[in-house]
């Protein structure tokens, strides 16, 4: 279940997530994060805000775990 947050900001909504990333993917948002002054948390929700906001490209998954409305994955140019 995901947890709705409402924030100081005009009200709007959160929804509170969990992913897993690899170790070194972490570090580099790390040392974005450390070079920016702001939180790793902020650096996710930018890249995610930028990325629903660029077209992006249908490829085939890479994993066959996905069938069905699932299985078409995007990537950036």
């Amino acid at each position: 279940m995901q947890k709705i947050k409402v924030t100081k900001e005009g009200n709007q909504k959160s929804i509170r997530t969990t992913v897993s990333l690899p170790s070194e993917d972490y570090k580099e948002l790390e040392r974005i994060a450390l070079s920016n002054k702001v939180s790793v948390a902020w650096v996710v929700r930018e890249a995610v805000s930028h990325y629903l906001t660029e077209p992006a490209i249908p490829v085939e998954p890479a994993s066959p775990v996905f069938t069905g409305s699932a299985a078409l994955a995007f990537r950036k140019p």
